[in-house]
């Protein structure tokens, strides 16, 4: 789940790790996601994995599948929560 460090993706993270999913939490702020994973305590076969990436680099967009596939052989759900970054800018 990217943007799962801080606000609305970190409480639909956590929501989802409560009812039972593994859970990625993933952002840009490595201190953030680790207090998110700590929140998320291991359970008999349920993991939380917590990768740093920024969705505007595409070389961390594929390391983040990556990790994922290799930690959990599957991604069954994404939630896309990303809220921020360069725009390109429009006059209204």
């Amino acid at each position: 789940m990217y943007g799962s460090s801080s606000g609305i993706g970190e409480a639909i993270a956590i929501k989802l790790w409560s009812l039972g999913a593994n859970v990625v939490i993933t952002g840009r702020d490595e201190k953030r996601i680790g207090e998110v994973v700590n929140k998320c305590q291991p359970r008999v076969n349920q993991r939380t994995l917590g990768v740093r990436a920024d969705v505007l680099v595409d070389k961390d967009c594929e390391q983040l599948v990556a990790q994922t596939i290799a930690e959990f052989g599957k991604i069954d759900i994404l939630v896309n929560n990303f809220g921020g970054g360069e725009g390109i800018g429009a006059k209204f």
